[in-house]
């Protein structure tokens, strides 16, 4: 979805990011996708349910994926912000 004018315009991109079992994933498909969205040339922030961070490996999207991500994000200057819905920490 994109909100604004030819002042400012931003994307905003919501991701699952689950496996289903609770634990956070990135399919090949919505990494796809995330990198069609940032091709478009809006700024754009990606949404997530579980944190891409290295450091939450149990909930958060960690691994290749999170890498891919990284990548992603560090390659697009398009990208404002990323935020996460929850971040469930299990003690």
């Amino acid at each position: 979805m994109a909100i604004g004018d030819a002042r400012a315009r931003y994307r905003f991109v919501g991701l699952d990011s689950s496996d289903l079992n609770g634990r956070g994933y990135l399919s090949p498909g919505e990494l796809d996708c995330m990198e069609a969205e940032f091709a478009r040339g809006d700024a754009t922030i990606p949404m997530f349910h579980h944190p891409v961070t290295s450091d939450n490996g149990f909930t958060g999207v960690s691994g290749p994926e999170a890498k891919a991500f990284r990548k992603l994000v560090s390659s697009s200057p398009d990208t404002a912000l990323s935020t996460v819905g929850t971040s469930t920490r299990i003690s």
